[in-house]
């Protein structure tokens, strides 16, 4: 399924899976490939981006000048990616329970989930993280696990696997410091989690050493860009009061535990959320009456708090999350569900002979109900959300691609889809992958970084222009020149709008 998603055709990718920012990524790497290092239009050096799925991204693009291709490539490995997290999805809850229907049964779960096969070939790290995810926590479980080697060369190879996690998406530092605080508390794990430590450690220095010699800061532009400029507009508009400032994290953990996360795993959107809580709570509380399985929630209890402190990190601090940061949450709680099959699966074993075969009859006809519903075509749709706005940044960049000069220069707050397929330079706006632009928005200075960027063009949706700031100086003028796509339903900002930027006298002055 994931495969065939790499391959299905470009709208219909950019319509359910392939975000905008994921061309941020195969652009960058196209021009680091070309040796106009880590930069989306080929001079502005940035950090917005996490390095192992670049330094992935570019190895495919040095095979193959066709963008097209090498986006199918890109979008291929994450696929592979994804499947491979479900093969190591079986090992864990095997690992857990003992019980190879949980583990076939979660694996199958997470292989047909249409949220998980459609995040697998966004683009983005998504994939790579939630297979590192799955990879850390095997090599967890394997170092916690009485019966296993505590020597050095798993250690190793776990603080390895450690590196990559972090590689793979900066933030999961949260989630390694859980498993690492939980091996610790394991039994003979405190030489293990020293080891691994160093190990993971020495794979994230370069990176860290990188950003702050060439940035001043380890953190990536991309991660404060967007939150800190609309944590100032909440500010301005609330005060920065204690009671302001809580308030707005108890909505943003509201929304993520309570709306975001269950509609992306739990029910499609547009259907309320509670009865499939109350039936998950039910049928936790009746599985962690085996023993057995209490046992295994227990040693998956460590990674599923670094997920969790993850998002509330993002939500309650940052005040910004995305879709994708939910995918390795989605890993784990999917093999928190097999974990929940082997204990009603052991349950269902302990009833007397009489009541025990429909017992087991029951749980397959609710398992096997539950991957038809997210497999049937016709209720797998209403998982996926069309993003048509897309479809019309597509659009809009094979516009320019025919009616701008080869040389020119495009500024965009939203840059990823218009820099890969217009063949233009394009200079992103946001800041997102541009430290610049976000100095400049920072000290609302955006149209003078256009000026100095020698910009000929901006381009963006029709709500988003306005930040730009055409009205700031006399001697710049924006011209909309012209007007892709229609008004989207329920997209405010759209259609597209072309604009023309020059810089000199008014009429009235010549």
């Amino acid at each position: 399924m994931r495969l065939g998603w790499a391959w299905s055709d470009l709208v219909t990718l950019l319509r359910y899976a392939t975000s905008d920012d994921a061309f941020y990524y195969f652009q960058i790497a196209r021009n680091w490939v070309a040796g106009n290092g880590a930069s989306l239009d080929g001079s502005t050096a940035t950090n917005g981006f996490h390095p192992l799925w670049l330094a992935l991204l570019a190895g495919l693009q040095a095979l193959t000048s066709d963008a097209e291709l090498a986006l199918r490539l890109g979008l291929s490995l994450g696929a592979l990616l994804g499947a491979a997290s479900v093969a190591l999805l079986y090992r864990v809850v095997e690992r857990l329970t003992h019980s190879p229907q949980a583990a076939l049964f979660a694996a199958a779960f997470h292989a047909v989930h249409p949220t998980a096969i459609t995040e697998s070939v966004n683009g983005l790290e998504t994939a790579l993280a939630v297979f590192t995810t799955a990879w850390v926590t095997d090599r967890y479980l394997s170092l916690t696990d009485a019966a296993s080697p505590q020597d050095r060369r798993a250690a190793i190879l776990f603080g390895l696997a450690g590196g990559a996690l972090m590689l793979a998406r900066t933030d999961a530092v949260f989630l390694w410091a859980a498993v690492l605080a939980g091996l610790v508390m394991a039994s003979r794990g405190l030489k293990s989690a020293f080891i691994a430590g160093l190990v993971s450690s020495a794979c994230l220095l370069p990176w860290l050493a990188w950003n702050l010699f060439e940035f001043g800061s380890v953190v990536q532009v991309s991660a404060v860009a967007l939150p800190e400029l609309l944590r100032s507009d909440f500010i301005a508009a609330h005060g920065d009061d204690l009671s302001a400032l809580l308030a707005r994290s108890r909505f943003m953990l509201q929304r993520t535990f309570a709306a975001d996360l269950p509609h992306l795993y739990a029910v499609p959107r547009g259907l309320p959320v509670w009865p499939v809580a109350a039936a998950g709570l039910a049928a936790l509380v009746a599985a962690l009456r085996a023993p057995a399985a209490r046992m295994a929630l227990k040693r998956l209890l460590p990674p599923l708090l670094g997920v969790a402190f993850t998002l509330l990190w993002h939500a309650g601090v940052r005040w910004w999350t995305r879709e994708w940061y939910f995918a390795p949450a989605g890993w784990l709680c999917t093999a928190g569900l097999g974990v929940c099959a082997a204990g009603l699966l052991a349950q269902a074993r302990a009833l007397s002979p009489a009541r025990q075969p429909a017992a087991i009859v029951g749980l397959a006809a609710i398992g096997g109900a539950m991957l038809l519903g997210l497999a049937a075509p016709p209720l797998a749709e209403r998982w996926r959300v069309a993003s048509e706005h897309r479809v019309q940044q597509l659009e809009a960049a094979r516009w320019l691609a025919t009616r701008t000069a080869p040389d020119a220069r495009i500024g965009a707050f939203n840059a990823g889809i218009y820099s890969y397929f217009s063949g233009r330079t394009v200079v992103n706006l946001d800041g997102v992958v541009n430290a610049d632009a976000y100095a400049a928005r920072r000290s609302d200075r955006l149209l003078d970084y256009a000026v100095t960027a020698r910009l000929d063009h901006v381009v963006d949706w029709r709500g988003t222009l306005p930040m730009l700031g055409c009205s700031e100086r006399d001697d710049v003028h924006c011209e909309r020149i012209a007007v892709i796509g229609e008004p989207l339903p329920g997209f405010a900002g759209s259609p597209i709008w072309v604009m023309r930027l020059e810089v000199g006298p008014t009429p009235a002055r010549q």
